[in-house]
């Protein structure tokens, strides 16, 4: 199918995109080809459409997904998007076969992280003994990872390594520890204080951005549905380009048409940020019940 052909040889920039919203598009006929190239392409083909269906779930192809994840004879890479993809279908049921993964001894890093956060994802508390040794590893991402991972699962960490990792020299590290922060249940003041500091003034911009987010996802914990919306419609006012990404997949991610109702309004608009609203409603699962109470469903 060309589509797929395209999506494997297109490397990046705006073709990858449209190639990726046409494929969605035309599920039916591509949903049969994507199910026999994830049992029989090659490695990058596995790890392109491993990557496509992170952002746009096909819970057809779990079957495949989970059979690239346990053949530890495939190549990282493929399992990495296959482990992505799990990630993004919320498969709880692929928690024993993530698990298995992080035991497996030198294992690609990129892998690995991919695991630890898969874990987090689905909600696998069985997997919490696995991610507690990631702790002490010697890899600052392996750490910090893990402890993201153990903090989205509700579980108490150490915050003093993270006081740490925000003044880090690579700013990767800076990012991965706000990342880390954003998921935290509660950092305390001077934390929260250090997060607007770095969201105002971190010489990178991607740390600039996840300092942002993480205050955003402070901000959003234990908020109503729709208290939620109307603080990711006030985020997206303002917010560079990476944040106000982020603020689309987010608000998407409430599933409710009030949601959807708020990206379609910025779809509308004609520039860079219209534009990707419009490529992640088609990319977004169906509508959700309203969340209004009394109206109509």
């Amino acid at each position: 199918m060309e589509l797929i052909r395209g999506l494997v040889e297109i490397s990046g920039g705006p073709g990858i995109q449209q190639v990726i919203q046409a494929l969605a598009l035309r599920k039916a006929e591509a949903l049969p080809v994507v199910k026999t190239r994830l049992k029989d392409g090659d490695v990058w083909e596995k790890a392109i459409l491993g990557k496509f269906l992170a952002h746009c779930p096909w819970p057809e192809c779990i079957p495949e997904l989970v059979a690239i994840v346990q053949d530890d004879t495939q190549h990282w890479l493929a399992r990495q998007g296959a482990v992505s993809a799990l990630a993004a279908l919320d498969n709880t049921g692929a928690g024993p076969n993530l698990v298995a993964l992080l035991r497996e001894p030198d294992q690609a890093i990129g892998l690995r992280l991919a695991a630890l956060a898969a874990v987090a994802r689905i909600g696998y508390r069985e997997g919490i003994p696995e991610l507690r040794e990631f702790v002490d590893h010697e890899d600052p991402h392996l750490r910090l990872f893990a402890a993201r991972a153990l903090a989205e699962l509700g579980e108490r960490i150490d915050l003093d390594p993270l006081r740490v990792a925000l003044d880090h020299e690579d700013y990767v590290v800076r990012l991965e520890a706000c990342d880390v922060l954003g998921a935290v249940r509660a950092t305390g003041d001077l934390l929260t204080d250090r997060l607007r500091v770095m969201a105002r003034e971190d010489f990178h911009e991607a740390v600039r951005s996840a300092a942002q987010q993480a205050l955003l996802r402070q901000a959003l914990r234990g908020q109503t549905p729709p208290e939620r919306i109307r603080i990711l419609g006030a985020a997206l006012k303002d917010a560079d380009r990476l944040t106000a990404l982020w603020v689309v997949r987010k608000t998407l991610q409430e599933g409710t048409p009030e949601a959807r109702v708020l990206v379609e309004a910025y779809g509308a608009r004609d520039d860079w940020l219209g534009e990707r609203c419009r490529a992640h409603l088609i990319l977004a699962p169906p509508r959700q019940p309203s969340t209004v109470p009394g109206e109509a469903r």
